[in-house]
């Protein structure tokens, strides 16, 4: 059963900065930022908080950035000074707007009947409304994100974050991601023996959510979080894949223009061979015949004048006749013009050769 129980507004009404002159720096920034919430200086406490590291970055900085050494995350999980245990999220969803409003999925805010002018029919302030719970909205989930277990922080009274916002009439998009972020609040009880579901909200929607089982929610969670994963995974397939096809197009291109220039380079080299195959091997067989014969002219010359001081030396020494002599001596005739034709018949041989490569030369092989 439902009951409605008088908000502790003067717990968050008053506010009033630390004297402590020796207070640390987490203690000085937490206050600081405090004094911006319950003024519901929503923007400047969040661009505050925001100059302040995360935890992470914190830790990979050295614990410094942009000159503060206090990691949001700390800032978010240090009780407030005179708060009994409170953190800024718990003071956040016990200062809420005190209208009533909500903003719903669509972007439009409902009002509280009971914030409608009378006499015109509509509220002039909706806009104004919408605005502020933005803006509050903002850092309610910056304070979420840097220090989460928050929302399972017991503050004063015993209360978690969600009985505030519940006691407070916080709208529906606050109290859904303060389930989301910890579902078992709903059966905590505070001081009071009393769980979120125990105090009244004003809109119909949010309460359902409220009265929703934890176990419902817990499961809902799971069943998101493996749909999400799978959704992840298979977007990580769709990368693997396109990369892979990015990969085979960009292969069959290249192979292609390599096979192309391969094709060119094999028909250029088959014309060559083809217009100039038989000319080169008819002038590679002309420079070897004709260096052989070279080589065979010369040999014989050699020889020739080699022989030609021993036939002499010896007819001296031996004094054959002159019968015999003469006989050497026509024989030797014999001898030089036999060598005399035979190297003359290899010179026109060499002549004819070297002619008929000439010509070959003229055609352009």
């Amino acid at each position: 059963m439902n009951q409605q129980i008088p908000s502790q507004s003067s717990s968050f009404d008053s506010y009033k900065p630390s004297q402590n002159t020796s207070a640390s720096p987490l203690e000085r920034s937490n206050d600081q930022i405090l004094g911006l919430l319950l003024t519901k200086r929503y923007v400047e406490a969040k661009i505050e908080i925001e100059s302040h590291p995360s935890e992470r970055s914190s830790k990979n900085s050295g614990n410094e950035c942009n000159g503060n050494p206090v990691s949001a995350g700390k800032i978010a999980a240090f009780p407030c000074a005179g708060r009994h245990g409170d953190l800024l999220l718990h003071i956040l969803c016990g200062s809420g707007l005190e209208n009533n409003s909500f903003i719903q999925e669509d972007g439009v805010t409902g009002v509280a009947s009971n914030e409608i002018d009378k006499k015109s029919g509509h509220c002039d302030s909706k806009e104004s409304q919408l605005r502020e719970e933005r803006k509050m909205h903002d850092l309610f989930l910056i304070l979420i994100r840097a220090y989460p277990d928050a929302t399972r922080t017991r503050g004063n009274n015993g209360a978690l974050p969600l009985h505030n916002a519940v006691k407070k009439g916080l709208s529906k998009v606050f109290i859904e991601t303060l389930i989301r972020t910890f579902p078992q609040s709903l059966d905590v009880t505070d001081a009071d023996r009393l769980t979120p579901r125990d105090y009244n909200h004003p809109d119909p929607e949010t309460r359902t959510f409220i009265d929703r089982p934890a176990s419902c929610w817990l499961r809902q969670l799971i069943d998101e979080e493996s749909h999400n994963d799978a959704e992840s995974y298979i977007r990580h397939l769709e990368e693997i894949v396109n990369t892979l096809e990015k990969d085979i197009e960009e292969s069959r291109v290249r192979i292609a223009v390599t096979i192309a220039n391969q094709i060119t380079l094999m028909e250029d080299k088959a014309k060559t061979l083809a217009e100039c195959y038989n000319g080169k091997k008819d002038n590679d067989e002309k420079n070897d015949i004709q260096n052989d014969v070279i080589d065979q002219i010369k040999t014989l010359e050699i020889k020739l004048n080699v022989l030609r001081p021993k036939l002499d030396l010896v007819t001296e020494k031996l004094n054959i006749p002159n019968g015999v002599k003469t006989f050497h001596d026509d024989i030797t005739m014999v001898y030089k013009t036999t060598i005399s034709k035979s190297i003359n018949e290899m010179k026109n041989d060499l002549q004819h050769l070297t002619q008929i490569a000439e010509k070959m030369n003229h055609t352009g092989c």
